[in-house]
């Protein structure tokens, strides 16, 4: 059998292109591995906490930058609809900023600090 990694649908042998996604089919043992690790990536988002919403990639990339200085670990997911081709979903925000318990309160307080840094710099 064949999957698609897009959707998971399941094809026989022989076809090779995905008919709802357009996209190539993969093996079924390719199909598992790429499965178990986005369950594994899940498990993980699972333990960790919102600690904003990003409004644009370029608040994005500045809040990045200060919580990698700051030694805080973080993910940042970006909300993208890919049944519309990537576009983002404008309702969410561009993304948001994930951190373990452990570390809300530093990234909660370096993420506030750019952010009136930011307020200061547009007031001119």
């Amino acid at each position: 059998m064949k999957y698609c990694p897009n959707c998971g649908s399941e094809y026989l042998d022989e076809t090779d292109i995905c008919s709802d996604c357009n996209i190539r089919l993969t093996g079924e043992n390719e199909y598992l591995k790429r499965k178990d690790a986005e369950d594994a990536e899940l498990k993980e988002l699972d333990r960790l906490s919102r600690v904003c919403v990003l409004e644009n990639r370029f608040e994005g990339d500045v809040i990045r930058d200060a919580l990698e200085k700051e030694g805080i670990t973080f993910i940042i997911r970006e909300f993208r609809d890919t049944a519309y081709d990537g576009l983002f979903i404008t309702q969410l925000g561009w993304g948001e900023v994930m951190v373990s318990d452990e570390e809300v309160k530093r990234a909660e307080e370096t993420i506030d600090n750019i952010r009136k840094d930011i307020a200061k710099e547009n007031k001119y």
